[in-house]
């Protein structure tokens, strides 16, 4: 959140968004923290969690993942 909140902003009235690429690269470390977290939810875990749930992490995870790869690109 503390990631987003800093280098997301919404434009186009809310629309769509620009990303802070250059923010990003500067927390980076943070960055991979996250997807560090991500990557020790279990797949047991997982399946216990409600539909909602588990497409707001598949979002997010999604959404870091990209980040990362830009980043690395």
């Amino acid at each position: 959140d503390t990631l987003l909140a800093e280098y997301v902003r919404p434009v186009n009235g809310g629309h769509s968004t620009s990303v802070d690429y250059q923010g990003f690269l500067a927390q980076r470390s943070q960055l991979k923290d996250y997807l560090k977290e991500l990557e020790q939810i279990s797949q047991s875990d997982f399946d216990t969690w409600t539909d909602n749930k588990k497409l707001a992490f598949l979002i997010n995870a999604y959404n870091a993942w990209t980040v990362e790869l830009i980043l690395t690109k």
